[in-house]
Order: C-alpha cells, then sequence, then structure tokens
C-alpha cells in the first residue's frame, strides 16, 4: 500500500469582526455631511456660547447658530415639542442661524433637524431644553430708610417664582455679588448718609432693583 502524507490545517479560532461601532461624526463623514456645533445666545450673554446643560430664557430673544457642509439643496428643521416650527434652506457649507421667541413661561424642548435635497433626515441634534421664565423678582419687607453703625448688617429678602440666583449691590462706590440676602457696612466706613443698590437676578436674568437710604453713625 503506498503511503499518503496528509496535512491537517489547524482550525482558525479568531472570531469573525462584527461591525464596530461608528460614531454620528463617521456617519455624517461617510455620508458626505459634516455638521458643526450647536451654539447659543440669550439675552444675558453677549456672545454665542456652546450649550451646556439647560438654558434660561426671557423668551424674548433667543438665538441658535450652527454650521453643516455637504448638504446643498437640503433644509434644517426647528423642532420646538417635536413640532416643525421654522424651516431654512441650506446651501453646501451653509452657516446658519435662527432667532425664536416663545410666548409662555413653560420648558420647551427645542431639536435641529438636518434633511437633504430628497427630504431624508440625514442628522439631527439632541433636544435641548429650553426654560422660559417671564416673571421678575420681588423684593419684600425692605425699608427705605436704616440707620446703622459699621460693622452691623443689612438684610433683605426678594422671592421669585423659581429661585433667586444671585444678588448685586453698590454702597459707597463699591459693587459685590452675593448669594447672601445680607450685607456688612464696613467698619471703616465714616458717618454720613449713603445709598445703598440691590438688585435681585433670577436664572433667566430677569431682576428686581431696589434702593434704601443708609444713615451711617
Amino acid at each position: 500500500m503506498e503511503n499518503l502524507n496528509i496535512t491537517v490545517n489547524p482550525l482558525d479560532t479568531t472570531a469573525p469582526i462584527l461591525n464596530e461601532e461608528i460614531s454620528q461624526e463617521e456617519i455624517d463623514s461617510n455620508n458626505g455631511v459634516n455638521i458643526g456645533k450647536i451654539k447659543v445666545k440669550t439675552e444675558k450673554n453677549n456672545k454665542t456660547k456652546n450649550i451646556s446643560g439647560k438654558i434660561y430664557s426671557q423668551g424674548k430673544s433667543l438665538y441658535f447658530k450652527g454650521e453643516v457642509e455637504g448638504l446643498s439643496g437640503g433644509k434644517m428643521k426647528v423642532m420646538i415639542d417635536n413640532k416643525v416650527k421654522k424651516e431654512i434652506n441650506l446651501g453646501n457649507g451653509a452657516d446658519w442661524k435662527v432667532k425664536l421667541k416663545f410666548n409662555k413661561s413653560k420648558t420647551y424642548n427645542v431639536q435641529f433637524q438636518y434633511v437633504d435635497s430628497n427630504g431624508n433626515v440625514v442628522d439631527e441634534s439632541k433636544k435641548y431644553k429650553v426654560e422660559v421664565d417671564k416673571k421678575k423678582p420681588k423684593f419684600v419687607n425692605l425699608p427705605p430708610f436704616l440707620v446703622k453703625k459699621p460693622g452691623e448688617v443689612i438684610w433683605w429678602k426678594a422671592t421669585d417664582n423659581k429661585k433667586i440666583k444671585e444678588y448685586k449691590y453698590q454702597f459707597n462706590g463699591k459693587t459685590r455679588k452675593t448669594k447672601k440676602d445680607s450685607f456688612v457696612i464696613p467698619a471703616n466706613t465714616y458717618r454720613g448718609i449713603y445709598m445703598l443698590k440691590v438688585i435681585a437676578y433670577d436664572k433667566a436674568d430677569n431682576r428686581a432693583t431696589r434702593w434704601m437710604t443708609v444713615r451711617v453713625r
């Protein structure tokens, strides 16, 4: 009988590589669409800033801004509470911006959808929560005139439908911010008549202002 040489290849125990997770940026890049970060400018900010957390607004003028490339003939849809409120035509390599106003004091969900020329949704942003608050804080129990000594405390109190964020006060030519509802008259303050100005702010930058005459003795 003729000898036979048989070669047995070892089994390949390496598991096949499945599709890895692909980031949204990679998907957009593969489709030839690049979506930039969305920024916002509120009533209290003079500059457009990146969005981090909930957006607080008085509802008067909220500006959103973004960039998109590779979506020639497409549109950007502004969705508020899952309903289309505005549509913006996009060019190839377009910067877009939109101004939004809100009538009621409540929390809104704002989202931006990017649609190609065939009406297909190519990408969409996360949902941004916009807290609209149109109500100003109110001062309570704040007398118009006080007599105090250096080192003594002047108290005030303000209320808000949401929450007081901070106070700003001006006294004897100096301005300070504080989260406390009080102020200590500096020990080196001379005798005389002074004006104390206190401003209360909420998170939407609504504010209330009160003046107080302080006689330091």
